[in-house]
């Protein structure tokens, strides 16, 4: 999904609708189930400590920066 992505953002596909549409479909699937893995893990785990909390915020901002 991320490799489809990148190349939708190297090709400039965003000018054709239908493509459009389906990368942000991707990018709202991909974006809740980022958010649905660490819900459970936070839930099953209960590690509210700043260290996971900083670990996953950057480890999310490397990704999708890397992407764009």
């Amino acid at each position: 999904m991320q490799l489809v992505i990148l190349i939708y953002h190297l090709t400039g596909a965003s000018k054709i609708l239908p493509i459009y549409m389906q990368i942000r479909v991707m990018v709202s699937s991909y974006l809740f189930l980022s958010g649905y893995g660490h819900f459970c893990y936070f839930f099953n785990k209960g590690d509210f400590s700043l260290h996971r909390l900083l670990t996953v915020t950057f480890m999310q901002n490397d990704c999708i920066s890397s992407v764009l």
